[in-house]
C-alpha cells in the first residue's frame, strides 16, 4: 500500500504572476496573485483524491494550485495580492519569498482595510539570510480597524 499525503498550508500560500507592477523603495515591483489555501494529495493503492481547504476537488484544480506554487520563487522581492479560493482579497504586502518587507495590509471581505501595518525593509539589497539578518520583523505603528473603518487598536513595533 503506498500512501502518500501532501499538505501545503501556508499563510500566504499559492502564486502566479500578473502584469501589474508596483513601484516602491526597490524598485519596481511584479505582483503576484496567491490564494491562501489548503491543498492536500492523497495517493493510495493506485488512486488519487484532491482537496482544496478539506473540499473534493479535481486533478486539474489541484494542478492548477500546485503548479503555481513554484512561482514563489519569482518573488525576490515582489507586492503579493493574496485572495482566498473564493477570489476575494484578503491580503497585499510587499515580500521576499515567504518574509514580509514592506508594506503589509489585511482586508474585510467586503474590502475594507482590516489592519496596516510595516515590515522591516532591506534597503542595502542583501537578501542573504533575511530572516537572521532581522527582517521579516513588523516595525512601527499597526493599525487595526473595525468593519466600519474605526482605529480599535494600535500596537508599535
Amino acid at each position: 500500500m503506498r500512501f502518500l499525503v501532501l499538505l501545503l498550508l501556508l499563510p500566504s500560500s499559492w502564486a502566479f504572476s500578473q502584469t501589474a507592477s508596483v513601484t516602491n523603495v526597490y524598485g519596481k515591483l511584479d505582483t503576484l496573485k496567491w490564494y491562501s489555501v489548503s491543498l492536500i494529495a492523497v495517493h493510495q493503492n493506485g488512486k488519487a483524491e484532491y482537496s482544496l481547504n478539506n473540499k473534493k476537488i479535481s486533478e486539474e484544480e489541484y494542478q492548477h494550485y500546485h503548479e503555481v506554487l513554484k512561482n514563489i520563487g519569482l518573488c525576490r522581492p515582489c507586492y503579493l495580492k493574496v485572495y482566498d479560493e473564493n477570489e476575494i482579497l484578503i491580503r497585499t504586502s510587499v515580500q521576499y519569498t515567504d518574509c514580509p518587507v514592506g508594506e503589509w495590509k489585511e482586508y474585510y471581505p467586503d474590502g475594507k482595510i482590516k489592519i496596516d501595518g510595516q515590515y522591516k525593509q532591506n534597503n542595502n539589497g542583501d537578501w542573504q539570510n533575511i530572516s537572521k539578518n532581522g527582517y521579516c520583523t513588523q516595525v512601527g505603528v499597526w493599525k487595526y480597524y473595525d468593519t466600519s473603518g474605526n482605529v480599535i487598536k494600535t500596537e508599535t513595533y
